[in-house]
């Protein structure tokens, strides 16, 4: 498993979720991905991340550099939800719930 540009980078340049250019677009694993925008109609940069079939976040960041770090910041907390995910569903237990509910808080706060 490992990041990756997103559709071959077809999407940077072009206009994102919140109508700011895309100045970066990873992939994890076809589950997960993450997007930075840049002008859009809410603040300077703004990063969006999505947990196929889980969740969206969007968060908001006065320079590129903020909406980098916490792109970084966040990608090993994706990649152990993803991991949590894989676990099937009758062996989530009460401490899989905490763990994915610890992973999610890491990116929403």
């Amino acid at each position: 498993m490992h990041w990756h540009h997103f559709n071959y980078k077809k999407t940077i340049g072009k206009r994102g979720a919140e109508e700011g250019i895309i100045v970066s677009d990873v992939e994890y694993n076809h589950a997960a991905r993450i997007t930075i925008e840049q002008d859009g109609i809410t603040a300077p940069f703004s990063v969006t991340v999505g947990i196929y079939d889980v969740m969206m976040h969007t968060d908001f960041f006065s320079t590129y550099t903020q909406a980098q770090s916490y792109q970084e910041r966040i990608m090993k907390n994706i990649e152990r939800i993803v991991a949590l995910l894989e676990v099937y569903e009758t062996d989530r237990d009460a401490q899989w719930q905490q763990s994915l509910n610890e992973e999610i808080n890491h990116i929403i706060q």
